[in-house]
């Protein structure tokens, strides 16, 4: 959901088709949890040399327009804004990950991520495409869908489908066909740090 405009708090929101079967039931939508991002605003407007003082450093920010409400978190909430510990010196960091490119189906990555300034935690772990992905550890069954695409598609099908894993610490992944050149973005996000990264993995056709 986002805000229609800054002038009055109108809300727009769009249900996903989880949503809109739940409403299909006749009971409420049982909303526990949300999530808040600042996804659109562009920090550099910020203008501390503002003639009108410090009230308006940041007009240039809240006058933007924003961005029209889209069902799917793996691409409209990137930045999700989270409660830190303020006697933190340094904000923790995501290493040790890298983009990898498949050529056969037998080689195998270990992605095993290291949060920085932050004890040994678990990461949730979001798939753009995960048709192109042979899960070894841990399965597919693991994962659930989000975003729009809710149902398993053939990696020939071309349809991407996005899965997201959590609470694993590491992961093991196999190219599952050399038939269809494919890539897929993952978002490795610190269960309790809120530490995020992002790596890519292709897949090189060769058949």
């Amino acid at each position: 959901m986002g805000y229609l405009n800054n002038d009055t708090i109108t809300v727009d929101a769009i249900l996903t088709k989880h949503g809109r079967y739940k409403l299909s039931l006749g009971g409420g939508l049982d909303i526990q949890h949300f999530a808040i991002s600042d996804e659109g605003a562009d920090y550099s407007l910020w203008n501390s040399d503002h003639p009108s003082g410090s009230d308006s450093y940041g007009e240039a920010i809240s006058a933007m327009p924003m961005i029209e409400a889209v069902p799917d978190d793996v691409s409209l909430m990137q930045y999700k804004l989270y409660h830190g510990d303020k006697t933190k010196q340094h904000w923790p960091v995501i290493t040790n990950v890298s983009d990898h490119t498949f050529r056969n189906t037998t080689d195998y990555i270990d992605i095993i991520p290291d949060t920085k300034q932050h004890e040994t935690e678990p990461y949730v772990w979001q798939f753009s495409n995960s048709n192109i992905i042979n899960f070894n550890s841990p399965k597919v069954d693991a994962g659930h869908p989000i975003g729009s695409t809710d149902e398993r598609n053939p990696v020939r099908t071309n349809i991407p489908l996005a899965l997201e894993f959590r609470g694993y610490t590491q992961m093991r992944l196999y190219a599952k066909s050399l038939d269809v050149l494919g890539s897929t973005n993952i978002n490795i996000i610190g269960l309790t740090s809120g530490a995020r990264t992002s790596i890519s993995v292709n897949v090189v056709a060769t058949r």
